[in-house]
């Protein structure tokens, strides 16, 4: 058995016990005890559990700000995730959006697309779309409930009930190779959940301070996602250890933190997407894209319309 096969063993025994010793480690995986040792300060200086004397304990899940603060935080970063989404609307789209700051940032970028049917249970989504575009938008009715201002409720989980969207995109507190993705609230997760039966695929928008990290309600694994967009900041053996396996099917890893755009065309390819010209270079996200998923090739058609081919310009052409 490899290291990295016994890496992922030994998080998922710490996952589902919090705290192991490092004979029952040796013992699950049949190894010395000072393998396991070697393992646990390998995995520790990565930043995942925390050795203790005789073994290994997970700390405790990441715990959510509050939103006003979360709304300031990183907000370059949000702004450039959501402009990579943009590359992933086609006309005549229908997504749910669910709630939180990134996606608050997100309705800007929604507003660009064309003949797009946004079903949200965002307050801010829903305001701002309405307002800058002429896209249908569908508030999902219930109680105002949570710190992220929208609805959450039996209602808003029945009417999830009634759609059927071609994305659904959601902005979790934490994604992890083994806990998957995770939110801090029991209500956001439910509405995440519903929310993802109903969409034909799953976006999800998580900067780097998210990645490798849990927080307390689970929401998906992550094999379930289909595009995870992050930010220039992302670690690369985080990034590693969700490609690695098909653990997500295709990340878009933004390079640069230049929110303009750029006017230029530029190639893409199925590996990675990058800009020649320097004006370019320092205008436009560079974006590489690990494990293409050639499902983003196929938008269904409706009746009447025709295909819409990616733009050359689209950093995410290759979808």
């Amino acid at each position: 058995m490899g290291a990295e096969e016994r890496h992922r063993r030994i998080l998922a025994l710490l996952h589902r016990l919090k705290r192991v010793t490092a004979e029952s480690i040796a013992e699950e995986l049949e190894v010395s005890r000072e393998t396991v040792r070697r393992d646990l300060v390998k995995l520790e200086q990565d930043g995942a559990p925390r050795r203790v004397h005789g073994g290994g304990v997970l700390p405790e899940p990441q715990e959510e700000a509050p939103f006003e603060k979360r709304m300031t935080a990183q907000a370059r970063e949000k702004q450039v995730m959501a402009r990579a989404i943009h590359d992933l609307l086609r006309p005549d789209m229908t997504c749910f959006v669910g709630a939180g700051t990134t996606t608050a940032v997100l309705a800007t970028e929604l507003c660009k697309a064309i003949r797009l049917t946004v079903i949200t249970n965002s307050i801010s989504v829903a305001s701002t779309v309405r307002s800058g575009s002429s896209h249908e938008v569908i508030l999902l009715g219930d109680a105002l409930n949570g710190d992220v201002p929208g609805t959450y409720g039996e209602l808003t989980l029945s009417e999830i009930g009634r759609f059927h969207t071609d994305l659904t995109i959601i902005s979790p507190i934490a994604v992890d190779e083994v806990a998957g993705v995770t939110t801090f609230a029991f209500q956001e997760a439910e509405v995440a959940r519903a929310m993802i039966a109903q969409g034909r695929k799953l976006v999800v928008l998580a900067g780097h301070t998210k990645l490798g990290t849990t927080s307390g309600v689970y929401i998906c694994n992550c094999p379930k996602v289909d595009v995870l967009v992050t930010d220039a900041g992302a670690d690369r053996s985080a990034l590693r250890s969700l490609t690695r396996g098909g653990v997500v099917k295709t990340i878009v890893h933004l390079l640069s933190r230049c929110p303009r755009p750029c006017s230029k065309p530029r190639s893409a390819t199925n590996a990675t997407a990058s800009t020649t010209s320097p004006s370019c270079s320092q205008r436009r996200a560079r974006i590489a894209v690990a494990m293409s998923s050639p499902g983003w090739r196929r938008t269904p058609r409706r009746s009447g319309s025709r295909r819409r081919s990616p733009s050359p310009t689209s950093p995410c052409a290759t979808f």
